[in-house]
């Protein structure tokens, strides 16, 4: 399973969930942040053991503020990197009460979905992802890099959605356009990809540099 979010979708998600933010009570981002210190500071021996640690301090962070979207993301990453689908699941559906419109996290669990072998389901959440985000560019400016964003999910979606000749479409046109290196980089390495690729997190060869696909 996947474990981190493309910088570039990443940043679109986090965009949108922090104009809805309020105020993070500061009880909560003490526990929000020291979760991320346990992260960042582990042994490979007591990985599983420290994020075990760090979900159990952001439950205490989403109990205190519940509406603070920041410790509820990082407890479904460690629940990604756990393996632990049926919990991600459970934490992806209660963001998804308060953030219905999140598209990342509506294809996460979708993705969660595919992997418990349930593909029906897993189809309704790339479809309801889908329809958000064909919503969203019909009001975005072309020129917003947002929308280069967004156009990215819409690929990703219908790969998972089993219509890749689409997505690649998609992608290669966007290749096409980009001016920026790094992101032509991006769109060329998701050209080709299948379901079980982005599903499986491929790892990839880009300029001599192996490379693990991050959505």
């Amino acid at each position: 399973m996947i474990k981190n979010v493309l910088v570039l979708l990443f940043a679109f998600f986090f965009y949108g969930c922090l104009h809805a933010q309020t105020v993070p009570n500061p009880e909560a981002i003490k526990l929000n942040d020291k979760a991320m210190q346990i992260n960042m500071n582990f042994s490979s021996g007591t990985r599983a053991k420290d994020l075990h640690h760090a979900i159990r301090l952001l439950d205490q962070a989403i109990l205190i503020d519940s509406n603070f979207f920041i410790p509820r993301w990082n407890k479904l990453s460690f629940q990604t990197e756990l393996k632990q689908l049926d919990s991600a699941v459970i934490t992806g559906k209660r963001i998804l009460k308060k953030w219905p419109k999140n598209t990342l996290v509506i294809t996460f669990v979708g993705e969660y979905c595919d992997q418990k072998g349930d593909s029906v389901a897993a189809a309704k959440y790339y479809r309801n992802a889908l329809s958000v985000i064909n919503h969203d560019l019909d009001s975005l400016a072309v020129s917003s890099r947002h929308y280069n964003n967004r156009l990215l999910e819409k690929a990703k979606l219908l790969i998972l959605l089993n219509q890749p000749e689409r997505a690649q479409a998609i992608l290669q046109d966007m290749y096409k356009t980009e001016t920026d290196p790094y992101q032509k980089e991006v769109f060329k390495d998701f050209m080709g990809m299948t379901r079980l690729d982005i599903l499986n997190g491929k790892t990839t060869i880009s300029k001599g540099v192996t490379k693990e696909i991050n959505w």
